[in-house]
């Protein structure tokens, strides 16, 4: 049937335009006798014939191919937004995302008719296999329409294809990016995950280079320097707390730009404020350069914002400040300077402040993130033109307050150590410790040579002796040869099935941050599925309304599913190179990554997924009545509320770590537990974390008193204690981060929790036997093969203040803190 269609199309065409004779192609094969699915059928061999019209069998479908290719973008994008109007694409943050983290597309048609549309965005996973993400279907009801669908990029140099279907199902729209094509969109290549990213409004000092929409390439290696990316136009700010992703840090100032009736912080929208606020709440940092009570009065983020603004004060000396910064260079102002003031802050959330007491710095938490405020303008004189604005704000946007310099001369001290265990992060041993099945008993690479040594010397050697030496039947061997081989084949067969098992296997972990302050909750999961066979499966994550815990606002209690990887260059890195994929057909993603469909696993191996949940909590879930006056002072109680003893807990206020001392350092639910009690243990949080020991040597001679020599314990990378790792990963800056562990903590450090124990919050961690989500696959729930629960409460500590040795007091103006301030000389623990 094809091979007369395009004899009779070759007919038209020839008669008009070809000249007679020409190459015959002559035809033959399968696709030929049966006809070829693309319309072209299989060319042999060519023949110089002299018959009329025979090259047109051959040029014929190329040039219905060539008008077919021209006429296409008419019939996809007129359906869409007519011959002249192309949809837009938005990518992320400015068209900048990271690799391996979520964050949102958005695709923008100028004009459509009514109906129903929905996006998908097809990426590769870090096994390199196509992996298609969707977004929820949108009415439309005319006019413009935006489309989005939340994806992950599983590899820095892969493809991106976006697509567009109605209700039917029928395509109507695609674009394909390859590798760092933009296609004249404003997509950028994706940025590792070691690269600081922060947004900006604000005219930052000229040593930051600002990203705006122009083309740039991010570096390929580790770097350290921050990647800003500069939107001094507030309409482009995100709307939803998935679009400020791959941001760590927002830096908005009072006043962006010039002529305008009314400061930044007036003009953001309440969306933006609201998107900012959920953003905040889930580990985010904000940092706001505040210069006028009256800009603080009129805008949104006053309503969420736990600061107090009285007013404004005069100051003139900074001299705080630069030793805060590490006297960089002088900070000289011509005259005083009116600035907010703020009430009701504790000393330790104003690590910086004038003469007179007066807060320049202040950093308070907020949910599961925190807020900075800088009570000067950063892009007015005379902070905008002070040598040392640079090192004060990487100091102020840094969990461990070390500067990004300290942190490079680390990663590179620690270099060679990496490179001996091929780990580089905490996540890639996190990653290697889910993967983990004890009831696998795999033999060891040498029990496998040692089999290969034995079957080469079956085959070989012992064949001879017997065949050749005492039988004497050389002509056996063509039967003897065979059986070894086909009994040594069945052997490993067998093994194969007894060491790597017969069911499917599941290892789960649950996480969840708590913050009793807001109620928010944080939760993610990672599912680690072992399959015996190849096989495609369906797998959902369903989180469960264990401690009361439902939906954030009017959002679904749901997870948020996509593929895990490791910041890593090898096998299961988001850093390999973009290859072919070796299992075959794409898997898909449901609306808004709720479930993956189709999901490929091979024999014998793993498969990692990774379910993100956010929620509420309508009653707390734990009540503190802790106080802290700073250096080792903290008293009260606090006792939890969940369902089940919490086991292997440690709670960590300001740099001291304190534990129950009774079994398994537990507590049960409704028990109060006072952390400076006879039944507690304390110990200084780093000195716990790095197994710190301090051995006093012999006095020598004419010395007065013995030298005290410190050592820490080496850490392990290969360690696959799960409570080990997490207590690593949520106060890795504590512990002295690359410094220490020579990983570093990039994949993971949104759920790093330092700095919410350093401004003023107790951070509760502990395990828990009863799960808060359900493993879906095929169906049904998997039960799981080992489960772990953990919990991490953050938890609200009065701070009592005592007036600070540099703090002048002001006439008429009561103490800050009745009664006797603490004897600093007095020892409050001892350190084992």
């Amino acid at each position: 049937m094809w091979l007369s269609f395009w004899r009779s199309l070759s007919a038209r065409i020839g008669a008009n335009i070809l000249p007679k004779g020409g190459l015959t192609p002559v035809l033959g094969g399968a696709n030929s006798a049966a006809g070829d699915r693309s319309g072209s059928p299989t060319l042999q061999s060519l023949s110089v014939c002299g018959r009329t019209g025979s090259l047109t069998l051959f040029l014929a479908p190329l040039a219905l191919s060539c008008v077919v290719a021209l006429m296409a973008p008419g019939f996809v994008l007129g359906e869409v937004a007519g011959a002249d109007l192309e949809p837009s694409i938005q990518v992320g943050l400015a068209g900048w995302y990271r690799v391996g983290q979520s964050t949102e597309a958005r695709v923008v048609f100028p004009q459509q008719s009514p109906g129903s549309l929905q996006l998908f965005v097809e990426t590769v996973d870090v096994d390199g296999i196509p992996a298609v993400f969707s977004g929820k279907p949108v009415a439309v009801q005319g006019g413009p329409v935006t489309l989005s669908a939340p994806f992950t990029a599983g590899r820095l140099g892969g493809p991106l294809e976006f697509l567009v279907k109605d209700a039917s199902g029928a395509e109507i729209w695609r674009r394909r990016l390859s590798g760092s094509e933009t296609a004249g969109q404003a997509i950028h290549p994706p940025l590792r995950l070691d690269l600081p990213v922060w947004l900006t409004a604000a005219r930052l000092p000229s040593s930051f280079v600002i990203r705006s929409d122009e083309a740039a390439i991010p570096p390929a290696q580790k770097s350290r320097e921050p990647w800003v990316i500069g939107l001094e136009d507030l309409s482009k700010f995100p709307v939803t707390e998935l679009g400020f992703h791959p941001a760590q840090v927002v830096i908005l100032p009072t006043q962006a730009g010039s002529g305008a009736s009314q400061s930044l912080l007036e003009r953001i929208s309440v969306e933006q404020s609201a998107a900012l606020r959920r953003w905040v709440h889930q580990g985010g940092h904000l940092v706001i350069s505040l210069a006028a009570a009256s800009a603080w009065s009129g805008s949104p983020l006053a309503e969420w914002v736990p600061i107090t603004v009285d007013g404004e004060v005069q100051v003139q000396q900074f001299s705080n400040l630069e030793s805060f910064v590490g006297k960089v260079a002088p900070l000289r102002s011509a005259g005083r300077i009116r600035i907010p003031r703020l009430t009701n802050l504790p000393n330790l959330q104003a690590p910086v402040r004038d003469l007179g007491g007066t807060p320049l710095v202040a950093v308070l938490p907020c949910g599961l993130g925190r807020v900075t405020v800088l009570l000067l303008d950063m892009e007015k004189p005379p902070l905008a033109d002070w040598m040392g604005l640079p090192v004060l704000l990487e100091k102020i946007t840094t969990a461990g307050g070390a500067t990004g310099r300290t942190s490079r001369a680390a990663g590179t001290a620690t270099g060679q150590k990496l490179s001996q265990v091929g780990v580089s992060d905490l996540a890639t041993q996190w990653h290697a410790t889910q993967e983990e099945f004890p009831e696998i008993a795999r033999p060891g690479y040498w029990w496998v040579m040692l089999l290969i040594l034995l079957a080469v010397a079956l085959v070989g050697p012992l064949d001879y002796l017997f065949v050749h030496r005492l039988f004497r039947r050389g002509e056996w061997t063509w039967v003897t040869f065979p059986l070894l081989a086909l009994g040594l084949v069945a052997l490993g067969l067998r093994w194969g099935r007894d060491f790597n098992g017969s069911q499917l296997r599941l290892n789960q972990t649950d996480l969840a941050d708590i913050d009793v302050t807001t109620g928010v909750v944080r939760g993610r999961t990672w599912a680690t599925l072992y399959s015996p066979e190849h096989q495609r499966i369906s797998l959902e994550v369903a989180p469960q309304p264990v401690m009361g815990m439902t939906g954030l606002g009017e959002s679904p209690w749901r997870s948020q599913l996509t593929f895990a990887g490791s910041p890593e260059t090898g096998v299961g890195g988001v850093y390999r190179e973009t290859g072919m994929s070796v299992s075959g057909r794409r898997y898909q993603l449901s609306p808004d990554a709720a479930g993956i469909d189709n999901l490929p696993i091979l024999q014998w191996s793993t498969r990692t997924a990774r379910g993100d949940w956010l929620g509420e909590i309508s009653a707390p879930l734990a009540v503190s009545k802790l106080q802290s006056s700073g250096f080792n002072k903290v008293q009260g109680s606090v006792s939890h509320n969940l369902p089940g003893t919490l086991k292997n807990c440690l709670l960590v206020v300001g740099g001291w770590a304190y534990f129950p001392k009774n079994e398994e350092s537990s507590l049960k639910p409704g028990v109060p537990w006072q952390p400076s009690g006879g039944q507690s243990q304390q110990r200084e949080l780093r000195a716990l974390l790095t197994g710190e020991k301090r051995t006093k040597l012999e006095k020598k001679k004419g010395a007065l008193e013995g030298e005290i020599v410190t050592s820490e314990r080496a850490y392990d990378p290969m360690g696959r204690d799960p409570g080990e790792i997490w207590r690593m990963i949520t106060f890795h800056e504590a512990a002295g981060g690359e410094r220490y562990t020579g990983l570093s903590n990039s994949l993971l450090s949104e759920l790093e929790m330092s700095a919410l124990a350093q401004a003023g919050r107790g951070v509760l961690v502990g395990e828990l036997e009863v799960p808060l989500t359900h493993v879906v696959v095929n169906g049904a729930t998997q039960p799981a093969t080992r489960q772990t629960t953990l919990i991490r409460l953050v938890l609200p500590v009065e701070q009592v203040d005592r007036i600070s040795p540099n703090q002048l007091p002001k006439l008429n103006e009561p103490r800050l803190v009745p009664g006797p301030a603490p004897d600093p000389a007095q020892p409050t623990v001892e350190t084992p």
